[in-house]
C-alpha cells in the first residue's frame, strides 16, 4: 500500500508548484501517493484557473500520512485554520514542506 503525502491547497494556490511535486510522487514506481487537503469540501480554484475537488478536509484527515506540503499562492492570509494540523505534524515529527507564500505563513 502506498504512503500518503498530503498537499494543502487553498483558493488561489499556485498550481505549477503542486504540479512538479505531484508528478514525481505519483509515479507508478513511487512508494507515495498524493492526496489533496482543503479547508472545506468545496472545490478549490488555482491561480491558473484549475478546479480541484479535495480528497480531504481539515476535519477528515487520515490518521497517518508521511508528509504535509503547503502549496504557495494568494490565499495564505486566510488559512489560520490549518495551524492545528501543522502543530500536530510538529508534535508527531511528520515532515512539513512549504513553498513560496506558504513559507511566510509557516514561519
Amino acid at each position: 500500500m502506498k504512503k500518503e503525502v498530503l498537499m494543502f491547497l487553498s483558493n488561489g494556490y499556485a498550481d505549477w508548484e503542486s504540479g512538479y511535486i505531484s508528478a514525481e510522487l505519483n509515479k507508478q514506481e513511487s512508494e507515495y501517493k498524493v492526496r489533496t487537503v482543503a479547508l472545506t469540501s468545496d472545490n478549490v480554484k488555482s491561480m491558473g484557473g484549475f478546479t480541484v475537488v479535495p480528497d480531504y478536509t481539515l476535519d477528515s484527515l487520515p490518521a497517518q500520512y508521511e508528509m504535509l506540503i503547503l502549496i504557495g499562492g494568494t490565499g495564505w492570509k486566510d488559512n489560520s485554520a490549518i495551524t492545528p494540523v501543522i502543530e500536530k505534524c510538529l508534535q508527531e515529527s511528520v515532515p512539513i514542506a512549504a513553498i513560496c507564500d506558504a513559507t511566510t505563513f509557516f514561519g
